[in-house]
């Protein structure tokens, strides 16, 4: 048996490629059959790999880090301590009944709708 060493790490960064506007602070998702190529998550996406962590366009590189505590903006009102699921447009929500194979993290705070609060990224 031939030894292997993980690419990346849980909790470390790693770089993809832009396949669309990405703001950083989105959840971002794969895209497409290229490597790494990701785009803002849509509601309950099941392939989320992390949050963006600047701005970039389509095939800009930019970095996705997938687990910590980071400032994501909901959608609808969010509760301290509810798990959350990707929402439209990279934000978070609350997860609704049936999702709970989207969870992405759970919420530190209370967040209102479309308002900023921290969230624990447990991809």
């Amino acid at each position: 048996m031939s030894d292997t060493t993980p690419r990346y790490q849980p909790g470390q960064g790693f770089t993809c490629t832009a396949a669309g506007t990405i703001i950083g602070g989105q959840l971002v998702m794969t895209s497409g059959p290229a490597a790494r190529n990701v785009v803002a998550a849509t509601a309950a996406a099941t392939n989320v790999v992390g949050v963006a962590s600047r701005d970039a366009v389509s095939g800009q590189e930019v970095g996705v880090q997938n687990r910590g505590v980071y400032l994501l903006t909901a959608t609808g009102s969010v509760l301290s301590g509810a798990d959350v699921v990707a929402a439209a447009t990279g934000t978070v929500a609350t997860v609704g009944v049936n999702t709970f194979a989207t969870v992405v993290g759970k919420a530190l705070q209370d967040i209102a709708n479309a308002q900023q609060g921290e969230v624990l990224l447990t991809l």
